[in-house]
C-alpha cells in the first residue's frame, strides 16, 4: 500500500501572524492618512471662508476705524523695534559672510546690489513676517481666544454685532498695511548694517550705493512689498481663525496661540515658495 506523500506549505507565503500584523498596520496607516487629509481639507475650507468674509467687509467699507487705528498702533508702531533689531542683525550677518568673499574675488562693485536684492526679495519679507507672526499673530490669537472662552464673542452676537466685522476686519487691514512698512524699515536697517561691514572691509559708501543703482530694479521693491502684503493678510487670517475656533479653558487658549504661530510660519513659507515659482 503506497504511503501518502506529506504536503508541504508553500514557502512564498507569509506566516499568518506576520500577515495579520502588516494588514493591521497598513489599515491604521491609511486611516491616519485619511484622517489627516480630512482635517487639512476642513481647515483650508474654514480658512478660505473666513478670508472671503473679511474681504467682503473690506470691499463694502464695513470697518471700525477706531479699532483699525488701535491695531495699526499695536501691530505696527509697537512692533517696529523688534523688526529693526531682527532684520538689521541679519543684514549685519549677511555683510560679515558676503563682503569678505566679494572683496577676495575682486567683486566689490557687486556687494551693494546683491545684498539689496537678497534683502528686498527674500530675507527681509520672510524674516520680518516671521517676527510679526510670532509677536502680533500670537497676540491676536490669544486675544480672540480669550474673548471666546469668556463668551465675549457671544455677547457681541447678542448685541447684533458681527465679530468678523468688528474684530477681524480691522486686524486684517492693519497687518496688510503695516507689515510692508515694518519690513521696509527693517530692510533699511539691514542695508545700513551691511554697508557698515563693507566699509570696514575697504568698500566705500559710494561703491555700495552705485552697486545698488546698477543691479536693483523697481521690480525687486515691488516684489518684496507685494509679498509683505500677502504675508500680512495670511498672518491675520491664520491667527484670527485659531482664535475663533478656540476650545474651552486656559489650556485651549495657549494651544490656539501656539498653533497660530506654527500655521502662520507654514503659510508664509509655502506662499513664498509658490510666489517664487510663479515669478520665474
Amino acid at each position: 500500500m503506497a504511503s501518502a506523500t506529506p504536503t508541504t506549505a508553500p514557502t512564498d507565503r507569509l506566516p499568518a501572524g506576520l500577515g495579520a500584523w502588516l494588514g493591521g498596520w497598513l489599515q491604521a496607516l491609511l486611516g491616519e492618512v485619511g484622517r489627516v487629509t480630512l482635517v487639512a481639507v476642513g481647515y483650508i475650507g474654514e480658512f478660505v471662508s473666513l478670508n472671503f468674509r473679511i474681504v467682503m467687509h473690506v470691499i463694502r467699507g464695513e470697518v471700525t476705524r477706531r479699532e483699525l487705528f488701535d491695531q495699526m498702533w499695536l501691530c505696527g508702531v509697537r512692533g517696529l523695534p523688534i523688526v529693526l533689531l531682527t532684520v538689521g542683525a541679519v543684514g549685519l550677518v549677511v555683510g560679515v559672510y558676503m563682503v569678505p568673499m566679494f572683496v577676495m574675488f575682486g567683486a566689490s562693485g557687486f556687494i551693494g546690489g546683491v545684498t539689496t536684492k537678497a534683502m528686498l526679495r527674500e530675507a527681509g519679507p520672510i524674516l520680518g513676517a516671521t517676527v510679526i507672526a510670532a509677536r502680533s499673530g500670537s497676540a491676536i490669537a490669544a486675544e480672540i481666544g480669550t474673548m471666546r472662552v469668556t463668551e465675549q464673542l457671544d455677547a457681541l452676537r447678542a448685541l447684533a454685532t458681527d465679530p468678523v466685522e468688528y474684530l477681524a476686519t480691522p486686524r486684517y487691514i492693519a497687518l496688510a498695511l503695516m507689515v510692508p512698512l515694518l519690513v521696509l524699515c527693517g530692510i533699511i536697517a539691514g542695508l545700513l548694517g551691511a554697508a557698515l561691514i563693507a566699509g570696514l572691509e575697504g568698500v566705500t559708501i559710494r561703491q555700495f550705493v552705485e552697486s545698488m543703482g546698477n543691479l536693483v530694479k523697481v521690480d525687486d521693491l515691488v516684489t518684496g512689498l507685494t509679498k509683505c502684503v500677502v504675508f500680512g493678510e495670511l498672518i491675520a487670517v491664520a491667527s484670527l481663525h485659531q482664535g475663533f475656533r478656540t476650545g474651552h479653558g486656559s489650556e485651549a487658549v495657549g494651544r490656539a496661540t501656539t498653533q497660530s504661530v506654527v500655521l502662520c510660519v507654514l503659510w508664509i513659507h509655502l506662499t513664498n515658495l509658490a510666489l517664487a515659482f510663479a515669478s520665474n
